[in-house]
C-alpha cells in the first residue's frame, strides 16, 4: 500500500502537469498575455513573416468595418496617423494600408531600437482580413555588443552580423515582437467587433 505522503506527491505532480498543458487566464477571465515560443508565422507564397487571418463579424457591413478599422488605427500609437479623417475620406472602402512601428526589446527587456511593419485590412460585408507583414528591425542601442540592425525578420542571423548583435539577442527581439504583434492583433479584433463606431444612423432602429 502506498503511503499517504506518496499519494499526495503524485496528486501534486498530476495537478501541475494539467496546469502546464492548459492556457492560463487572468483573474478577470480574459486570456493571459500571449507568450511567444519563438516560432514566427511564414507565408508560404511570399516567404515573409506574416500574421494574417479572416475574421467573421456577422451583421457588420463593409463600410462599418472600414470605419471601425480607420478609427482603431487613428487611436493606436503604433500607427502615425493624425486622425481617422484622411482614412474615412477614402473612396475605396474595401481596404486600407498603413505602416506601423513597435519597440525592439533586447534580452533584458531594454529598448534597443524599432521594428517597422505594414498592416493591410481588407473589408467585406460580414468579415475582414488583416495582413501584418514586412517586419524589419533597426537597432539604435545594443550594448555591450555594439550597434547594428537585425534587418528583415526572415534573417536567421542579424543583418549587421553576430559581432554586433548575438544571435540570441536577435532571437529575443523577434520573440518580444511576436508578443507585441499578437497583442496588437487581439486589440484590433476587439475594436472590429465593437458596435460603438459602426456609423449607424440614430434614426435606424
Amino acid at each position: 500500500m502506498k503511503s499517504p505522503l506518496l499519494l499526495v506527491a503524485l496528486l501534486a505532480l498530476t495537478a501541475t502537469a494539467a496546469a502546464q498543458s492548459t492556457p492560463t487566464t487572468e483573474s478577470s477571465g480574459k486570456p493571459a498575455k500571449y507568450k511567444s515560443d519563438g516560432k514566427l508565422p511564414i507565408d508560404p507564397e511570399s516567404h515573409l513573416v506574416t500574421y494574417a487571418s479572416v475574421v467573421e463579424v456577422p451583421g457588420a457591413t463593409q463600410d462599418q468595418l472600414y470605419t471601425r478599422a480607420a478609427s482603431w488605427i487613428a487611436g493606436t500609437a503604433t500607427y502615425h496617423v493624425a486622425s481617422s479623417k484622411q482614412l474615412q475620406e477614402a473612396t475605396d472602402k474595401s481596404q486600407l494600408t498603413v505602416n506601423g512601428e513597435t519597440q525592439a526589446r533586447g534580452p533584458m527587456g531594454q529598448v534597443v531600437g524599432t521594428v517597422s511593419h505594414s498592416l493591410t485590412i481588407y473589408c467585406k460585408d460580414g468579415r475582414y482580413k488583416y495582413v501584418l507583414t514586412n517586419l524589419r528591425e533597426e537597432t539604435t542601442d545594443m550594448r555591450p555588443t555594439g550597434t547594428g540592425s537585425g534587418g528583415a525578420f526572415e534573417n536567421e542571423k542579424p543583418a549587421c552580423g553576430t559581432l554586433h548583435m548575438f544571435t540570441g539577442a536577435w532571437n529575443t527581439i523577434k520573440r518580444h515582437t511576436d508578443e507585441d504583434v499578437q497583442d496588437l492583433v487581439a486589440r484590433l479584433k476587439i475594436a472590429m467587433a465593437s458596435t460603438a463606431s459602426s456609423g449607424k444612423s440614430p434614426s435606424d432602429f
